[in-house]
């Protein structure tokens, strides 16, 4: 417990020097039990929270220890499978969405949607995640390049 809502914007939580330092030692502990070693990247920690607009989780993913404006797939899809593995954090924080169903991950500037298949029995794990990616348009035009000069 980090002692936050989880609901903080990303410029208030990269405000909080003590945070930070906390966030890259959580960080650097959970490589070494892992045998990632003195990885400067990995691995992704997302701080969770119940949902409140809507998803199915609340989440402020941390890269390494910058806040991510939204989140990355690649956090999106470890916080929906752990939604529906029991046990996890996350599944202590929020309802556990319909199995083979998408999974609502908000963040601050919106939510991503993943779908996940996690196997059960011995060690649970993702056995396939997907995200859709969307974007706006931002152009719609003709172009006449100039000929030869």
């Amino acid at each position: 417990d980090l002692g936050l809502t989880g609901y903080e914007s990303p410029a208030e939580l990269e405000d909080d020097a003590a945070l930070t330092a906390r966030v890259r030692e959580i960080r650097v502990a959970a490589a070494a039990l892992m045998g990632l070693g003195d990885a400067p990247t990995v691995p992704k920690l997302s701080l969770l929270a119940p949902p409140r607009a809507g998803g199915a989780i609340s989440t402020r993913t941390f890269i390494p220890v910058r806040v991510h404006e939204a989140i990355g797939v690649l956090g999106a899809a470890g916080v929906a499978a752990g939604l529906l593995i029991p046990g996890t954090i996350a599944a202590a924080l929020a309802p556990r969405p319909e199995p083979g169903g998408r999974v609502r991950v908000e963040h601050p500037t919106g939510f991503l949607d993943v779908e996940v298949d996690v196997v059960a029995g011995g060690v649970p794990y993702a056995a396939r995640t997907a995200v859709d990616r969307t974007a706006r348009k931002i152009f719609d035009g003709t172009v006449y390049p100039g000929g030869p000069r």
